[in-house]
């Protein structure tokens, strides 16, 4: 990691590991929504690698525009975790080094997800965590104490 660096991974190790240096090449489509599918608040939906994100990501590659998905999601990525860069950073890395973007920000969410212990946690911007949300109303309770509040 270089200094001032906090990203887990170097933005030019997109060689390793060889299976994700070979998606980010050849399916980045794929790889781009799988990033916005972990960074959106919807991240408990089932994911399907062919979403919307990922067929935007081909149209807008039809006009090279791609980079843009792209960098939303960086910029998303690194605000939320306090990553080091700027938006001016995120552009051109994201414009100028596709694949080198792709796979840095799949295994920074890779690393983030184990350091929390869960894939189903989306963090917010200001650092509390949402998932599920037990309501008291659902808490199981026993025979005997739905005996003693109808006796009540």
């Amino acid at each position: 990691m270089a200094e001032g660096d906090n990203w887990r991974s170097s933005f030019w190790d997109c060689w390793s590991p060889s299976s994700l240096c070979l998606k980010v090449t050849f399916l980045p489509c794929f790889v781009s929504g799988h990033i916005h599918h972990r960074l959106s608040p919807n991240v408990h939906e089932e994911y399907k690698p062919w979403n919307t994100w990922c067929m935007s990501y081909c149209f807008l590659g039809v006009c090279g525009c791609n980079f843009l998905l792209q960098y939303t999601d960086r910029e998303e990525l690194r605000k939320r975790n306090n990553l080091s860069g700027t938006p001016f950073q995120s552009a051109w890395r994201t414009g100028c080094f596709p694949c080198c973007d792709l796979a840095q920000s799949e295994k920074e969410l890779d690393a983030l997800l184990a350091e929390r212990g869960s894939s189903g946690i989306n963090v917010l911007r200001d650092g509390t965590e949402t998932g599920y949300q037990r309501s008291e109303e659902m808490v199981a309770v026993s025979n005997s104490a739905v005996a003693e509040r109808q006796a009540e």
